[in-house]
């Protein structure tokens, strides 16, 4: 893991890096969640950070934002692990590279999921990445 993050910053400059981060921001503040995770896997896409990273990114950034229909989440490859696992997808969902229909589809599974059960998204999304860890 760490081999892979000094390979961002020794093939990217800290202010392309830099650049990219606040423009997906930007995004994230001006539009909605899903523009900035199109940003983030697209134009604005930081070489070696995927959307692992970049929806932890949008989770702590636009946790209080109030744009878009939901809230953001992390999807990582525990958490499409679940998924899968639970058949709240088909089974072709990857387990890393979503697209940005994909992350859509993900944030409206677990916040109807989260309203169906009146309980909060982040709580949903902790639960599967608490099952996504148990699966071998």
């Amino acid at each position: 893991m760490v081999h892979r993050r000094a390979r961002l910053l020794t093939r990217t400059t800290a202010t392309d890096i830099d650049t990219r981060l606040a423009t997906a921001l930007q995004t994230l503040h001006e539009r909605e969640f899903v523009a900035a995770y199109y940003a983030f896997n697209n134009d604005h896409w930081i070489p070696h950070l995927g959307p692992a990273f970049f929806t932890k990114v949008l989770y702590f950034a636009g946790h209080d934002t109030p744009t878009g229909p939901h809230r953001p989440l992390i999807l990582d490859s525990v958490v499409s692990r679940a998924l899968r696992a639970c058949k709240m997808t088909d089974a072709r969902w990857p387990t890393s590279g979503w697209t940005t229909p994909q992350y859509e589809q993900y944030l409206t599974i677990v916040h109807d999921i989260a309203h169906r059960n009146d309980v909060l998204p982040d709580q949903v999304e902790a639960a599967l990445f608490s099952h996504g860890k148990a699966i071998p």
